[in-house]
C-alpha cells in the first residue's frame, strides 16, 4: 500500500502565510444599507406628483465601498410598484442572479415584500450608480455607487468629492 507524505512547511513560512491571509481578510469590510422604497408627493412642473423614492430622498443614498468589500443592501418595498435594483457597471461575479433585471435574473420585489442583495466589488474601482430596473421608476430610484481603490490613488487625494447624479423626469404619471 502506498503511503502519502505531505511537504513540510517551516514555522516562519506558516506564520507569514497566516499574517498575509488574516491581514487581507481584515482589510475587506461588509458595507450594509437598508433601502426603504416608498412613495411621496413632490412638485414637478408646478404639479404635485407621487414619486417613488429610497429612504425619503431623491436621488437615493450614496453607497461608498472600497475595492474588495462586500455589499449588503436590504430592500424594503413599501411602494405600490414591483421593483428591482440594478447595480449598473458592477461586475457581479458568481452571483449574477442579483443583477436586478426583473423576470430575467430575478423576480421583482413585490409591494410589502423585502429582498436582500449581496455582492462583492472585486477588481474594479470608480464611480458607478444603482437604479431601479423598471422604466418608469429609473428617473427617481437611483443613486451613486462609489468604489474606492484598495490601495492609494495614482494622484493626490481630492480635497472634496461631490457625486452628481442626473435623472430624467417625465410628464407622465407613473401610477
Amino acid at each position: 500500500m502506498k503511503q502519502w507524505s505531505f511537504p513540510t512547511v517551516s514555522p516562519a513560512a506558516a506564520a507569514a502565510a497566516a499574517v498575509f491571509f488574516l491581514s487581507a481578510a481584515a482589510v475587506a469590510a461588509v458595507v450594509e444599507h437598508t433601502f426603504v422604497v416608498s412613495q411621496m408627493n413632490m412638485t414637478h412642473l408646478c404639479k404635485e406628483t407621487p414619486v417613488a423614492v429610497v429612504n425619503g430622498q431623491l436621488p437615493g443614498p450614496v453607497i461608498e465601498v472600497t475595492e474588495g468589500d462586500s455589499v449588503v443592501v436590504h430592500v424594503v418595498n413599501k411602494s405600490p410598484y414591483n421593483i428591482t435594483i440594478h447595480w449598473h457597471g458592477v461586475k457581479l461575479r458568481l452571483n449574477c442572479w442579483a443583477d436586478g433585471v426583473p423576470m430575467i435574473t430575478q423576480c421583482p420585489i413585490l409591494p410589502n415584500n423585502n429582498f436582500t442583495y449581496r455582492f462583492t466589488v472585486a477588481e474594479q474601482e470608480g464611480t458607478l450608480f444603482w437604479h431601479a430596473h423598471v422604466a418608469a421608476l429609473r428617473g427617481t430610484l437611483h443613486g451613486a455607487l462609489i468604489i474606492r481603490p484598495r490601495h492609494s490613488y495614482p494622484f493626490p487625494k481630492p480635497h472634496k468629492e461631490i457625486p452628481i447624479i442626473i435623472g430624467d423626469w417625465w410628464q407622465i404619471v407613473t401610477n
